[in-house]
């Protein structure tokens, strides 16, 4: 039997445009996964290894204003104990706690964490 290909590790970066015309330069590089005409950003995958050396060469495109690793990576995916954390602030006395982080007590181990680059909103654990 042949053995299974090698997954690669990659990088996820937001990349912050000056105006989208030059969209195409960014194809040369990284596999372009997501463009906001409006907010003028880009998400791209390139290659973990190959990070460093192609974030300057995306820099150095015209349209490119600025190029930064993504913060998803460094985020938390273990939801375990979302689903009963969300139903305790469901049903506590004062309602607003659950949508609005000036709400939260200092003390809460828990930490409301509102990303509007990617617009979703995330409770996650420590």
């Amino acid at each position: 039997m042949s053995t299974p290909p090698q997954l690669t590790e990659r990088q996820e970066l937001v990349v912050w445009l000056h105006h989208t015309k030059g969209i195409n330069q960014l194809k040369k590089y990284s596999y372009i996964y997501y463009v906001s005409k409006r907010m003028k950003y880009a998400i791209v995958y390139i290659d973990a290894d190959q990070q460093e050396e192609l974030t300057k060469k995306l820099q150095k495109i015209k349209c490119v204003r600025q190029v930064d690793p993504s913060p998803r990576q460094d985020l938390s995916m273990n939801f375990d104990d979302v689903l009963s954390v969300v139903a305790a602030r469901a049903t506590s006395t004062d309602n607003n706690s659950l949508y609005n982080p000036m709400f939260v007590d200092k003390n809460d181990r828990h930490r409301v964490i509102l990303s509007y680059d990617y617009s979703f909103f995330l409770i996650l654990l420590r």
